[in-house]
């Protein structure tokens, strides 16, 4: 039997580059998933999982092929926690707004005001009145000690006296409309209007808070079970900030998408120092407790 002229060309290859052509390939093939190196395991477990002793060692980076993740892990996305797009209360002519895009801010900050100078001397005229009909009351209840008034009088100007303060609370809360405060803490996403313009049904800026992210992770059906609340997840975001980084599990959907076989997972990423970016895509492990 004569051996085939393919089994002769590759006997005619030198050892040395036969060999590594040969490693290449299994390589290759168990990156694409071609090849399960162990068969008790299917490949996407393998790959989606990481032993949690290994988020106590410093040397996670090197543990973790960062190729191998990138090909097989789970897609996710890094989102802000809660956005927001702030608006005024009331129409008015902006009179200045004091951030612009890019800006981070504290929660109750005043980022714009209305044109407010005829809710201000609103709120000096109801104080005035409060003033007047404050001293008129302590004139009737003198007079009415005197029996000099009758009952009737002192209650008109105990109603006045009422009716005043509670007029002077109105006009102080129409002033305050005229201010704009931040709801949350956070950075400033998109300005809309600018100096004399005209606001009526419209939002002024849009705001978003980034610590901490949120994480929307798209899993297999076949890991429908395997996330809990509060478990470890290592993130590998795209950017400067490459991880790894550990996120928890805070939500976890009961339905699945029949078209994709896949379904989303919320979870929390600590961004204190508001280095990592929202709206990054991510690669995403769960990390296997030692106990399973």
């Amino acid at each position: 039997m004569k051996p085939s002229n393919k089994f002769i060309f590759l006997l005619s290859f030198p050892l040395s580059i036969l060999c590594p052509m040969m490693a290449s390939a299994s390589d290759d093939l168990i990156m694409k998933g071609n090849v399960n190196a162990d068969s008790s395991k299917p490949l996407n477990k393998m790959v989606s999982f990481a032993d949690s002793s290994d988020l106590n060692k410093p040397q996670l980076v090197e543990q973790l092929d960062q190729q191998l993740l990138m090909q097989s892990g789970m897609d996710c996305l890094v989102e802000p926690h809660k956005t927001s797009e702030v608006a005024s209360s009331t129409s008015g002519v902006v009179k200045f707004i004091n951030v612009d895009r890019g800006d981070t801010i504290e929660s109750g900050q005043v980022l714009a005001k209305l044109e407010y100078e005829v809710q201000q001397a609103g709120v000096q005229l109801a104080n005035a009145r409060v003033k007047f009909t404050a001293k008129k009351l302590v004139r009737m209840r003198e007079l009415f000690k005197k029996k000099m008034v009758p009952s009737q009088e002192l209650d008109e100007a105990i109603t006045e006296s009422d009716l005043a303060i509670a007029e002077h609370r109105k006009e102080e809360e129409l002033l305050k409309q005229r201010i704009v405060k931040s709801p949350l803490s956070g950075v400033v996403v998109e300005r809309y209007l600018s100096p004399g313009e005209y606001v009526e049904n419209k939002p002024i800026l849009k705001i978003a808070q980034i610590d901490p992210l949120n994480v929307e992770l798209i899993a297999p059906v076949t890991m429908l079970g395997e996330f809990k609340n509060d478990a470890k997840v290592v993130i590998y975001p795209e950017g400067p900030i490459t991880g790894p980084l550990e996120a928890r599990v805070t939500r976890i959907d009961r339905v699945v998408d029949a078209s994709s076989g896949t379904f989303r997972v919320r979870l929390e990423l600590p961004n204190p120092d508001l280095k990592i970016s929202a709206g990054v895509s991510c690669r995403a492990m769960l990390v296997k407790s030692g106990s399973e």
